[in-house]
């Protein structure tokens, strides 16, 4: 995808997160626990948790990370070529973002619902969808966890090329006379 294009969907995408996360823009589902029940939907420990003190403990990161969304967009948008920049930025976002989730495994409010120690504790969470119905939300929970940290390297893995080599030269264009894209 060229820089621009990712610059407008990064700029895009954190100003929704932005807005939704502080209240301006109300993108809520209403679900209840009777909506959860009359869905087929096991929430398991994940019903223990207190959502409105980790959404209070969360805020101010979740912020941070979405204003990074922006800044980085704006970037891109700015400086196409600063591949090197970018790089950085995404090393950062993705650490920031594997960080999380090992606090998430570990040691938050979720992680009695979502962490596994062994991996006969994670084939033991997984062997509740054989129990279905209801669906289990904790094992979908548990996946979902490990996919943000796969993409979360994947960010991390993205950034230290571009800042080791420049960026994948088939998403850059020769750069115009007189601005170096930093591959040189």
């Amino acid at each position: 995808m060229r820089s621009m294009a990712r610059g407008r969907g990064l700029v895009a995408l954190g100003t929704v997160v932005v807005l939704w996360w502080t209240g301006v823009l109300p993108l809520s589902f209403g679900l209840t626990a009777d909506d959860w029940a009359s869905l087929d939907i096991a929430p398991g420990a994940l019903a223990e948790v207190n959502w409105v003190s980790l959404r209070a403990m969360l805020f101010f990161p979740v912020l941070a990370y979405a204003t990074v969304f922006i800044l980085q967009g704006a970037l891109m948008l700015a400086y196409p070529y600063a591949v090197r920049l970018e790089g950085l930025i995404e090393v950062a976002r993705g650490s920031v973002l594997l960080a999380f989730c090992g606090w998430v495994w570990a040691i938050s409010p979720l992680a009695s619902a979502v962490g596994v120690t062994s991996v006969a504790g994670f084939v033991d969470q997984m062997a509740m969808f054989a129990q279905t119905p209801p669906l289990p939300l904790e094992p979908i929970a548990t996946i979902m966890v490990i996919s943000i940290a796969c993409s979360a390297l994947g960010l991390i893995f993205r950034g230290l090329w571009n800042l080791a080599f420049g960026g994948p030269p088939i998403y850059m264009p020769a750069p115009p006379p007189g601005v170096s894209n930093g591959a040189h």
